[in-house]
């Protein structure tokens, strides 16, 4: 093993690869902390983070997701001292602003959505087009609402990604968010927040959904990081994925635009990265 440092071998700037764990595994193995909901839907992310002893902030403008949401949240224990719950829409400003519902759960639907009639996952800020219905909703930053250090944000808000981040630059830049799931348009400025805050940034979709587009942009060879002496196991590394070619967030940009259209991403600020390179090793040697 080597003693060189973890910033020699992966640098903030790049998609540095593929981090394939599984959400619940990898909040599971952090300790309880705060997580913040933004685009909090029915509250799966919520229930989840509380089930996992993790107190929970939640953001949801939509009023027809809501009572599907405190229902499904009702079943925590001592919810009050857990959960705080904001009908809002996150946004780098505060005020109001017109939320367009494109199209809700219908009658006829199956599966898990069958049992959310009504609700809808594609509330956004884009314009109304069509029969969608629009409202006027409340919207907050994140730095007015949150007054302590965040171990988790999920951010899942149709595009709007770097609106939630542009009225959170305080916290970021304070370092007061450990680790970031963002859903991904390619939104080039989206990144530029991400990277000016010192976060690593990992893809999380891609490479399940499209395998045979990320081995062909990555150039999937996989730097030893065991021998750099940043990991101990000894098992071919299958849920991290970091590439001697990473790509820059320009060309990046561009591949989503052009081949998949949306992913996640999974961004580890610096401060957090031994720790988030350290659980991955453990899930992954399980």
């Amino acid at each position: 093993m080597t003693n060189r440092s973890l910033e020699s071998v992966i640098d903030p700037g790049y998609i540095l690869g593929s981090f394939l764990v599984d959400e619940s595994d990898f909040l599971a193995a952090i300790a309880p902390g705060l997580c913040l909901d933004v685009g909090a839907h029915v509250g799966q992310s919520a229930l989840k983070y509380m089930q996992l002893g993790h107190r929970c902030i939640s953001f949801e403008p939509n009023p027809k997701n809501l009572p599907y949401l405190h229902e499904k949240l009702s079943v925590i224990d001592d919810l009050d001292s857990r959960w705080e719950f904001h009908q809002a829409a996150v946004s780098d400003t505060a005020g109001e602003a017109t939320f367009t519902i494109p199209n809700e759960v219908g009658d006829d639907s199956t599966g898990w959505a069958k049992d959310f009639v009504g609700s809808s996952a594609t509330g956004s800020f884009h314009a109304a087009a069509g029969s969608a219905d629009a409202y006027t909703v409340a919207t907050v930053t994140l730095d007015d609402t949150v007054t302590e250090r965040v171990d988790y944000l999920k951010v899942d808000v149709q595009g709007f990604e770097h609106l939630v981040l542009g009225g959170a630059r305080e916290l970021l830049h304070r370092g007061d968010i450990g680790y970031m799931k963002l859903e991904f348009l390619g939104n080039a400025s989206l990144l530029k927040v991400v990277q000016e805050a010192g976060f690593y940034v990992f893809d999380q979709q891609t490479y399940q959904t499209q395998p045979t587009l990320h081995n062909t942009v990555w150039e999937d060879r996989p730097i030893d990081i065991v021998q750099e002496g940043l990991l101990s196991t000894s098992k071919p590394f299958r849920k991290v994925s970091i590439p001697t070619r990473p790509r820059r967030f320009d060309h990046y940009t561009e591949f989503v635009s052009k081949f998949v259209s949306w992913t996640d991403l999974w961004c580890v600020h610096s401060s957090r990265l031994r720790e988030f390179l350290a659980i991955a090793d453990k899930l992954e040697s399980a």
